[in-house]
């Protein structure tokens, strides 16, 4: 046999045996996409409880609304929780990363070592949880479902969306308003009285205004949008009184007329020294009094109806040309 023909002979011999050891009766498989919340659709979750040992945040879903499940019970942003709940439903993985207890510490997977523990309750009693652990890196972090001790390497999520602070989750649109919705508006405040309207043609006119003079487009939008979109930094409960923190006598007081009704909005400042540039806020909407940074209410304090005027037809404050 020639040389040639032994070195064909085996590179074929090594060809079968590669073939042989890849199609070996134990060669383990690769392992399975697993889903980790598989039996779970989104209308059947009525609670997310979020923990890392040491602090714990719980939300409750009652119609379409979430709220924090500790008293007061202050509001929930609803896209926040419900784009974590629907993350967790679809979350899916095909790297096993070890299917033995012995890693789950050093994992941070462990039933007494995490980084997360996420509870989601169902409606009608029962609750799933799923444990979140080390990151490689910012795109990926090991879960371990606590059914069994499988640790998976996951994408598209990482622990900072499953945060532990109440604050992180609240509902920071305290007064929002479709300005389309709104019907009139009246604003009082230091500069003094806005009466604006919808005429037959709902088209905005002005209570007051000076003979020849008209509303200007520009304004008048970004007026709206200051009147009806207020974020709050703090709330500060619901068992209080207007009188407690000045709104009384506010300093801005505002009324929106939409197709459900008025809505009130008042305002005073701050009182505490280490509030600076903070305000005390209470909308006729919402059951709570909150704190709302001076940046947000601005364009309520400042206001005047002179501002709104047309380009070459402003006057100043008190109303003079």
């Amino acid at each position: 046999m020639s040389r040639i023909n032994k070195l064909l002979l085996l590179l074929l011999v090594t060809q079968l045996a590669l073939i042989a050891y890849m199609y070996r009766p134990d060669r383990v498989s690769v392992p399975p996409t697993v889903q980790f919340f598989a039996d779970i659709d989104e209308s059947q979750v009525v609670g997310l409880t979020i923990t890392d040992g040491e602090r714990t945040v719980t939300m409750q879903k009652e119609g379409a609304a979430w709220h924090l499940g500790a008293a007061p019970h202050y509001p929930v942003d609803v896209k926040k929780v419900e784009g974590l709940v629907k993350k967790l439903l679809a979350l899916t993985s095909s790297r096993l990363v070890t299917h033995t207890a012995a890693s789950h510490d050093r994992l941070k997977v462990a039933s007494d070592n995490f980084t997360r523990k996420l509870t989601l309750s169902m409606q009608g009693g029962g609750s799933k949880e799923l444990l979140l652990g080390t990151a490689p890196n910012y795109k990926s972090i090991h879960v371990r479902s606590p059914e069994n001790d499988n640790v998976y390497l996951v994408k598209g999520l990482a622990d900072w969306e499953a945060a532990v602070a109440p604050e992180d989750w609240w509902a920071n649109n305290y007064l929002d308003v479709e300005p389309t919705s709104v019907q009139s508006v009246s604003l009082l405040n230091s500069h003094g009285l806005i009466k604006l309207s919808r005429d037959k043609e709902n088209k905005w006119q002005g209570e007051g205004l000076p003979a020849g003079k008209t509303l200007a487009d520009e304004a008048l939008h970004a007026f709206l949008s200051k009147a009806c979109l207020v974020q709050l930094s703090a709330y500060l409960g619901r068992e209080r009184t207007d009188a407690e923190f000045g709104l009384d006598k506010p300093l801005v007081d505002l009324e929106l007329v939409t197709a459900s009704g008025p809505i009130h909005f008042k305002v005073a400042a701050a009182t505490k020294a280490d509030q600076k540039d903070e305000y005390v806020a209470k909308a006729s909407n919402s059951p709570f009094y909150v704190t709302v940074h001076g940046y947000e209410i601005k364009g309520l304090l400042d206001a005047s109806l002179p501002q709104l005027l047309a380009s070459g037809e402003e006057a100043s404050p008190s109303g003079k040309d």
